[in-house]
């Protein structure tokens, strides 16, 4: 081949990579493709009062945008004031290291005292003066990306909603406030005018996050005509009702798309000058995001064929209903490299939707119950909690002590997660700091802790969880959950007639929990180990149909169940009934806890 041909080869060959190459004295590799992004992405709906319909939905979105543009996203759906400020934390040590930085927030916002605070799903506001101790402020925000010192921050505010406390306010202020102060180098933007209000939206995304992703996604368009571009849109579908507003404080450029088209590439470069270390670089950190990506879709479609399988058992249709639930709730984010993801969260939303219109459960031998088939849960002290469905039994016994009588149908109306065991001594100073035990063992069940203390160790757990949701069971509650459920076949102990199969008794000492055998739910040592408190104070029983007893409004003595270990047989069985002063501490006493 002539030389002149040659050449003339090589330069159709290599002309593309020049295009894209980097070296020395010219312009800089797109964005994308050289700096750091890390985007921490918030949508609160799920409030006790004023829930919101769309925030969760346009965070949802907001974070699969923000991924395929090269994001490192982290999403928060529905938290309370402890994981968002936890999140807060993690995000402004991520950004420490330079780049773009940018928040995003959907949920109930409000303005007090000329500043502005976000509303976990757990805050407890009756009037102005809970708000800094219940909310998130956006001055934390402000102060992890001023501490950081990175080049560019972008904060995005789609939470002027109407203020669901203004009722018990003393200002009348709308919407959200202007930040006045910013550390230099942040765009901030808001859904609408500060002092103005949106509204949700009727649509699967609010209007300000549907049209802010369309226009995000166009290349070549810098930060400022984005947002400029959002407004006028906003304007439009809003028929002037609702504008959005931003300020800025930031220098250089910022796309969140970079053009493709040759204008905004390099020049070509000068003989010699041909490196491809950044972009090679760059294209390793993309292919190992469509990596991660891919390894996720398989493990989707995994647990896709998993539970379609588990959908075809003998089991009911609540338990089909919470497995279609849970693969939704772990594959909720969009795989931005596939659209199979989308076709599987849709035939799962469909079979759920069918599984929640099926009311008769599907009966089956209690021999056939094994607690694998039941759903469960675990909190950061590795307490463990079981499932139980609603149902109706028959609560007491004619054949044991006289205030177990008379026998009368009680009917538990909503389904409750129990403990699958006793609160152990390392759960207890896990989150008390101490351990009252007079038996001591991490794994046996704390005891010697008086009904109040019970009372003051799920107020703490609460408050470090952020929730409400741990509680005593009820008397009622206790005895349904220790026939195992409506799955009892009449045993006189939890899980057997034989008490040694079940229940640690007899002896001098406690054992760790789980030493017998569970009973049909999977819960152990409801009968014998530690007698157990429930939240009812003491009272006869009506001899009438009740439904979900909570005992008398008043006593003396509140209610223990179960038997200990160095009970009698007697004690053991399941409907027999004892109780015992609540501010009283006994070396056989102890607990376990329920959640809603």
């Amino acid at each position: 081949m002539k030389a002149s041909k040659l050449s003339f080869l090589l330069f159709l060959l290599l002309t593309p990579l020049l295009l894209l190459a980097q070296p020395r004295g010219m312009k800089s590799v797109p964005q994308e493709l050289t700096e750091k992004r890390v985007a921490l992405v918030i949508g609160n709906g799920a409030y006790k009062e004023s829930p919101l319909k769309n925030p969760p939905n346009d965070a949802r979105s907001m974070a699969a945008t923000l991924k395929s543009l090269g994001f490192s996203v982290t999403t928060k759906i529905d938290v309370a004031k402890k994981e968002m400020r936890n999140a807060l934390n993690a995000f402004g040590e991520e950004i420490r290291n330079g780049g773009v930085g940018l928040f995003y927030y959907a949920g109930h916002g409000i303005q007090s005292n000329g500043r502005n605070y976000f509303i976990p799903i757990n805050a407890s506001i009756q009037s102005e003066g809970d708000v800094e101790d219940e909310a998130v402020s956006a001055d934390q925000v402000l102060s992890r990306m001023a501490d950081a010192h990175n080049r560019m921050n972008i904060v995005i505010l789609d939470a002027c909603r109407n203020n669901p406390f203004a009722s018990s306010f003393r200002s009348a202020a709308r919407g959200l406030a202007t930040i006045s102060s910013a550390p230099a180098g942040t765009f901030i933007a808001y859904s609408t005018a500060p002092g103005s209000v949106a509204a949700d939206g009727e649509g699967s995304n609010g209007l300000y996050t549907q049209q802010l992703i369309n226009s995000i996604k166009t290349p070549g368009v810098s930060l400022e005509q984005v947002f400029k571009t959002v407004l006028t849109n906003v304007k439009q579908a809003s028929a002037g009702k609702q504008v959005p507003w931003t300020a800025s404080s930031v220098e250089g450029e910022f796309f969140f798309s970079q053009s493709s088209t040759e204008d905004n590439l390099p020049d070509k470069p000068k003989t010699g000058s041909f490196n491809l270390a950044d972009l090679n670089a760059a294209a390793k950190k993309e292919e190992d995001v469509k990596n991660a990506w891919t390894s996720t879709l398989k493990e989707m479609q995994t647990a896709y064929t998993d539970v379609t399988a588990y959908e075809k058992r003998d089991v009911s249709a609540d338990l089909k209903k919470a497995a279609w639930s849970r693969f939704l709730t772990t594959y909720s984010e969009d795989n931005p490299y596939s659209t199979e993801d989308n076709t599987m969260r849709s035939r799962a939303q469909t079979q759920l939707a069918y599984w929640g219109t099926v009311k008769t459960p599907i009966s089956r031998p209690v021999g056939n119950v094994k607690s694998a088939d039941l759903p469960s849960i675990s909190n950061w002290i590795g307490m463990q909690l079981v499932l139980v469905q609603p149902g109706t039994f028959q609560m007491g016994s004619n054949d044991g002590a006289s205030d177990e009588k008379p026998i009368h149908s009680v009917t538990i109306s909503r389904p409750f997660y129990i403990g699958k065991y006793e609160v152990t001594q390392k759960q207890w100073r896990d989150v008390m700091g101490t351990n009252p035990s007079k038996y001591q063992g991490d794994n046996r069940p704390v005891e010697s802790v008086s009904w109040n203390d019970a009372q003051d160790f799920i107020r703490k757990l609460n408050e470090k969880e952020g929730t409400t949701k741990y509680r005593l069971p009820t008397e009622a509650e206790w005895e349904f959950a220790a026939r195992g459920s409506t799955q009892s076949n009449g045993y006189k102990f939890a899980g057997s007639s034989n008490v040694a199969d079940v229940a640690v008794y007899g002896e001098n000492e406690t054992k760790p929990v789980g030493t017998k055998r569970p009973n049909e739910l999977g819960i152990y040592d409801m009968s014998g180990n530690v007698w157990e408190w429930c939240s009812d104070w003491k009272g006869d029983y009506s001899g009438s149909a009740e439904r979900d007893p909570k005992g008398p409004s008043s006593g003396t003595y509140r209610v223990l169940r179960g038997g200990s270990f160095h009970g009698s047989v007697v004690f053991c069985r399941v409907a027999y009934r004892s109780s015992d002063n609540p501010a009283n501490r006994y070396y056989l006493v102890g607990f376990r806890c329920v959640q809603d």
